[in-house]
């Protein structure tokens, strides 16, 4: 199984649709890693299709955020996982506006256009009617990964990713009782 990230935006000096589609090879599966707010609304897309016809498996495990576009991404996978202390965000796709009337009503037809394929999505995976969706994307709903289980947004939910707390007081220009009462402290220097 092949392992990729992604760990930055989507889109721009992130990650684009191309660097993903270079590390896919035919019928090898796919370990997909998340940890990102999301991005560019057509790369997104791009990505999503590009894992949907994957000759393989592909697995996707939520290793922090899966935000904005990085949501729709998430949706491409076989198995969907997301670590017990991830979220997940929906909201609608934004864009920024510059010019007349008729450049803005084009816009906002575009962006009724995108929120209509990125709720096609949506209840696609969850089995949930648009507009409830839809609704939830106007409010911008962030879901721990229990609430996206029950919605049927994941499959499953993982262990909480365990973090460590540790710091060596030596680097630190600190005072004498400072350092007495932290250097050994195993409350700090222990993994919580």
């Amino acid at each position: 199984m092949k392992e990729i990230f992604i760990y930055d935006m989507i889109g721009g000096m992130g990650v684009s649709a191309k660097s993903i589609i270079d590390q896919l090879e035919d019928g090898v599966d796919i370990d997909l890693r998340i940890n990102s707010v999301g991005g560019d609304v057509f790369e997104g897309i791009a990505i999503y299709n590009a894992l949907k016809k994957h000759n393989g498996i592909v697995n996707v495990t939520i290793e922090g955020l899966s935000a904005s576009m990085a949501s729709i991404i998430m949706l491409a996978g076989n198995e969907i996982t997301a670590s017990a202390n991830s979220l997940i965000m929906i909201h609608n796709p934004q864009v920024g506006v510059q010019g007349d009337s008729a450049d803005l009503q084009n816009k906002v037809e575009l962006l009724n256009k995108i929120k209509e394929q990125m709720l096609n999505v949506y209840t696609d995976k969850t089995g949930m009617q648009a507009e409830e969706i839809a609704t939830m994307m106007d409010k911008e709903t962030w879901l721990t990964a229990e609430e996206a289980l029950e919605m049927g947004m994941i499959d499953k939910v993982g262990d909480t990713i365990k973090l460590a707390a540790h710091f060596d007081i030596s680097n630190f220009n600190a005072p004498e009782w400072v350092e007495n009462k932290y250097s050994n402290n195993k409350e700090v220097n222990e993994e919580v």
